[in-house]
Order: structure tokens, then C-alpha cells, then sequence
């Protein structure tokens, strides 16, 4: 049953890094808008209504599956960065730059938009 765990694990794995991906580089590709904007809007309301990011919430609920010790504060990216980097970044300093590229990118997106 593990490897099925584990098996779910890395396919959500690999949604979170296509969404990452749109999020942070959606807006060069202008064909994208659309799926740009959406992934925006819900990865702040899933911040703003859960506190944390679901796709987090459901990698994590399969990773414990396979390994119970596992200690993870649903912060996805801080997470794998320290897995290949090694080194700490506060949950809470992520929280806010995160908070601010995603408000200042849906604002950026909105006036292009609408306004010009």
C-alpha cells in the first residue's frame, strides 16, 4: 500500500510543480493569461480561506502515509527548498514575500486587463 501512498505523493508532487510553474512564469506567456490569472486567484484564496495551500495539504496527507515521522507546516516551497538547498528559510518570511508577489502579480495582471 505504500508505493501506492507514495506513488499519489509524487503525482500531486508534480501538479504542485506545474502550478508553481504558471504562478511564477505564467505572466511572460500571454496565451497562458487565463490559466495564469486563475492559478493566482486560487492559490490566494486557498491561503486567505485555508491558511495554507491545499495541493500542500494533499501531498503531505499521502506522504505521512508512507512515513508517519514526517514533520511538514504545509509551507510546499520552504519545504523542498531546504530538501536541495540545505538551508533554512522562515516559513513566515516566505509567507509574506509569497503574499506580495501573488498581490502584486494579480494587481499587475488586473490593470493590463482591464484598465489599459
Amino acid at each position: 500500500m505504500k508505493i501506492i501512498y507514495r506513488t499519489i505523493g509524487d503525482i500531486i508532487l508534480l501538479l504542485h510543480i506545474f502550478i508553481f510553474a504558471v504562478v511564477v512564469f505564467g505572466g511572460f506567456f500571454p496565451q497562458y493569461q487565463n490559466l495564469y490569472l486563475a492559478m493566482i486567484v486560487l492559490t490566494i484564496l486557498s491561503d486567505l480561506v485555508f491558511g495554507y495551500c491545499v495541493v500542500s495539504k494533499w501531498e503531505y496527507y499521502f506522504r505521512k502515509k508512507v512515513d508517519p515521522r514526517l514533520n511538514y507546516d504545509f509551507t510546499w516551497t520552504v519545504h523542498y527548498l531546504h530538501k536541495i538547498t540545505n538551508k533554512n528559510i522562515s516559513p513566515v518570511f516566505y509567507k509574506y514575500v509569497s503574499a506580495i508577489f501573488l498581490i502584486l502579480s494579480l494587481g499587475i495582471q488586473l490593470y493590463f486587463r482591464f484598465l489599459l
